[in-house]
């Protein structure tokens, strides 16, 4: 009895050294609370990748041509202190353009995510596809939900897996961390997860981002000095993106450097992105006047196709001088109703939505979705070959108007 009992008490004490050994000899593997996602710097041989764990941990990030990964790989840290505590960013450099990428990112040796993306395409490209959307704040299942619809479209035609604009108002308050964690990064949505492991989002600065601290944060671009608008090129489309929180009246610095970078760009299609609409339909925000008397003149000038805004929560377009002035601000936000009498705006809809553009060449097809996939609003530009200039614009369908509140 005494031998049995000693060989219990031994068997227990292996035990307990033995989970003290997994305990303490085995750190916790880290818990992903963002990411990982995908911007895209404005070089189509790049692409940055971006996570953020809730401890410090040893990860490296693999990438090829299928799931494999065998392409290439490399070891990350930790891109700072502070708030930048424990966020990875790595840039995968000499892509293919137009070529499609797997990406896996491993921390402590395990798979913490994956993903994959389209390098952007060839400087020479004459064709492209592309989607754009705004004010995802407030109502994740909303954003979720819109997300799941995009995926839908990309996944029942991959030319549209390329990138998606943002028109800002990402979050609620943007000085708060737990506005980003919840509203953009909640990994409990998983369609908003999957759609930014695998579709970059290019986008401005809105109202509700604040000062810009985090959304600087979690969307680095290769902004101007200060402010947060630059300019990228994405095949044979030439975007703007406008901080309409800095100067841009005539004389300002970047009102001058989107003048010149309009007059610089040789893209048949240029599209611009800000946030406060020039000419939307009516609801809780008017028209922006400073839209009307200094970036329409521009717009105008150097052949500007199409504007995106966001600010009022539905999704309107407005026709002046043959440009489009699109209001997506249906990505999520609490939607507004629409005023589709309102001077120059052609189709409104208060849904939460997304919008498709394809470029042909001298031909642009745009569709209006909500977030069950039905069309709000098509139409067609044609450009001029030799001056860039829009020459007709052909409705493909009569405008679907819905109006609906929710408070």
């Amino acid at each position: 009895m005494l031998l049995n009992l000693f060989k219990h008490k031994t068997l227990f004490m292996m035990s307990l050294i033995g989970m003290l050994f997994l305990v303490l000899g085995n750190p916790a593997h880290a818990a992903v609370q963002k990411g990982p996602y995908l911007i895209y710097p404005g070089i189509n041989t790049r692409m940055m990748v971006l996570w953020q764990l809730d401890s410090t941990q040893s990860c490296s990030i693999s990438w090829g041509r299928d799931t494999s990964y065998a392409l290439g790989s490399a070891v990350t840290s930790e891109n700072g202190s502070g708030t930048y505590q424990h966020q990875h960013r790595f840039t995968i450099r000499a892509l293919t353009p137009g070529t499609k990428y797997f990406y896996r990112v491993n921390c402590d040796l395990d798979s913490v995510g994956s993903g994959s993306f389209v390098a952007a395409p060839p400087s020479n490209a004459t064709r492209v596809k592309f989607m754009a959307y705004g004010d995802t704040r407030r109502y994740p299942a909303d954003f979720d939900a819109v997300n799941s619809q995009m995926i839908n479209t990309y996944s029942l035609d991959q030319g549209y897996q390329s990138i998606t604009l943002h028109v800002g108002d990402w979050v609620t308050n943007g000085s708060y961390e737990t506005d980003w964690a919840n509203e953009v990064f909640d990994s409990f949505y998983n369609n908003t997860s999957e759609f930014m492991a695998n579709m970059p989002i290019n986008g401005c600065l809105g109202n509700h981002e604040g000062s810009g601290g985090l959304f600087f944060k979690y969307f680095p671009y290769p902004y101007k000095p200060g402010g947060f608008y630059w300019s990228f090129d994405y095949g044979p489309a030439h975007i703007a993106v406008i901080d309409q929180y800095v100067d841009y009246r005539p004389g300002s610095v970047q009102y001058d450097w989107l003048t010149n970078d309009l007059k610089k760009s040789t893209k048949k299609w240029k599209f611009l992105i800000y946030h406060e609409p020039g000419w939307s339909a009516g609801a809780v925000h008017p028209n922006n006047t400073d839209v009307q008397q200094y970036i329409q003149p521009l717009a105008l000038q150097y052949g500007v196709a199409i504007t995106f805004a966001g600010d009022n929560h539905f999704y309107a377009r407005a026709a002046v001088d043959g440009i489009q002035h699109i209001t997506t601000g249906g990505g999520g936000a609490p939607l507004y109703t629409p005023d589709p009498n309102s001077v120059n705006v052609i189709a409104a809809a208060g849904v939460h939505h997304f919008c498709e553009i394809e470029i042909l060449d001298n031909s642009l097809y745009f569709t209006a979705r909500d977030k069950n996939g039905a069309v709000l609003d098509s139409f067609s530009l044609s450009l001029q070959a030799q001056h860039h200039s829009i020459k007709s614009i052909v409705p493909i369908i009569k405008p679907l108007l819905l109006h609906r509140h929710i408070p």
